[in-house]
């Protein structure tokens, strides 16, 4: 479906204005300092890098970053009368954004979008392998709040630019599909999904709705680590009304707070 005829024009407008760099420790680093230094435009800005030499991913991991990925950030202005309501939920609508950002890249080369699908919370795997990984933040700066919005694909670079220990469980489209992808049609189609992410409110139905049905692991042992360190170990069963990870525990059923850390049990 075609976006909007104002989405399309946003979507336009974000990507002749686009930060373009070939090289940058991170994008959501970048962005930040731009927000920080009034630079950035009232109407959200786009950050892109042929390279990061520091990208980031969820929890302070670091996230490899070489040539021929996409690497970007996108910062957007959140209007206080929407501040809660938009980062509420948030985590979940950009995963399902991703998400439907993979299936329709592979839909349009003609592979099965069935074999995309969503680690919570916003990891998205192409036959079980790592090929998109997002981190959201909210930063203030000049008495205002932004959403930041980091995401890196694994599209053209080779597996072997990869560290050894993240090879053995991803992949990029390019393999995936046996052929190289059109990267500025994936920013587009990436931008329009997190445009309509950000539009939204709470854990809406259609993004709940997409993430439950494409969500990795289901009837899985993991193991939940606190912020604490505390463990919990639980079957996942699905995602609740929240868009959070519901396990079956011994105990009985279990959902995790936010910041927790969630890893499958060893087979």
């Amino acid at each position: 479906m075609p976006a909007p005829r104002d989405t399309a024009t946003t979507i336009d407008r974000l990507l002749a204005a686009a930060r373009r760099v070939e090289e940058v420790d991170s994008t959501s680093l970048w962005a930040r300092r731009a927000i920080e230094a009034g630079e950035a435009s009232e109407n959200g800005a786009l950050f892109v890098a042929a390279t990061q030499t520091g990208g980031r991913g969820r929890l302070g991991r670091a996230w490899a970053s070489p040539e021929g990925g996409l690497w970007t950030t996108l910062a957007h202005p959140i209007p206080p009368e929407r501040h809660d309501a938009l980062v509420d939920g948030l985590g979940l609508r950009v995963g399902a954004a991703c998400l439907t950002t993979i299936r329709e890249t592979l839909a349009a080369a003609g592979a099965d979008p069935n074999r995309v699908r969503l680690k919570w919370p916003n990891d998205v795997l192409i036959d079980g392998r790592k090929t998109l990984g997002a981190l959201t933040e909210v930063v203030r700066a000049g008495g205002r709040a932004w959403a930041l919005i980091g995401v890196g694909v694994n599209a053209n670079n080779a597996l072997d630019d990869l560290p050894d220990d993240v090879r053995a469980h991803a992949t990029t489209l390019r393999d995936a599909l046996r052929a190289p992808v059109d990267l500025e049609r994936l920013l587009r189609t990436l931008v329009t999904h997190l445009l309509t992410a950000l539009a939204r409110d709470g854990a809406d139905a259609l993004s709940l709705r997409a993430a439950r049905a494409s969500l990795h692991g289901v009837g899985t042992t993991y193991t939940v680590t606190l912020p604490d360190g505390a463990r919990v170990e639980g079957v996942l069963e699905g995602l609740n009304r929240d868009g959070l990870p519901l396990l079956r525990t011994r105990e009985g059923a279990y959902v995790p707070p936010r910041i927790a850390e969630l890893g499958a049990m060893e087979a």
